[in-house]
């Protein structure tokens, strides 16, 4: 019986830093002028593929997280997923709640 060939860490390191820096310099072409971090649109792509999450969710989240900023600067940002497991579907929606800013009332 003849067994897998063995993987050498090093090389999968390698070969793996020289995609990451390949796929960089391809966003930096895509998006010449963003102020994101390239290295940071990369790993949304990564974990996007690895995690098979529909990214249509993610430009709420962001839309979000801007809007609570803008506003009070406080609240919460709520995902709310509903799988169902006989469809084999799953639906998502996003929540915003801004929380206004407390007041000191004297009497």
């Amino acid at each position: 019986m003849t067994s897998l060939p063995t993987i050498e860490r090093d090389l999968y390191e390698t070969e793996r830093a020289n995609n990451d820096a390949k796929v960089i310099e391809l966003f930096k072409s895509l998006f010449p002028d963003t102020p994101v971090p390239y290295e940071y649109i990369f790993d949304m792509v990564r974990f996007l593929e690895e995690t098979k999450v529909n990214a249509r969710i993610l430009p709420q989240v962001i839309r979000g997280i801007h809007n609570i900023v803008i506003g009070t600067g406080n609240g919460q940002v709520i995902v709310h997923v509903r799988t169902d497991t006989k469809n084999d579907e799953c639906t998502m929606n996003v929540q915003n709640r801004e929380q206004g800013e407390t007041l000191e009332v004297k009497t």
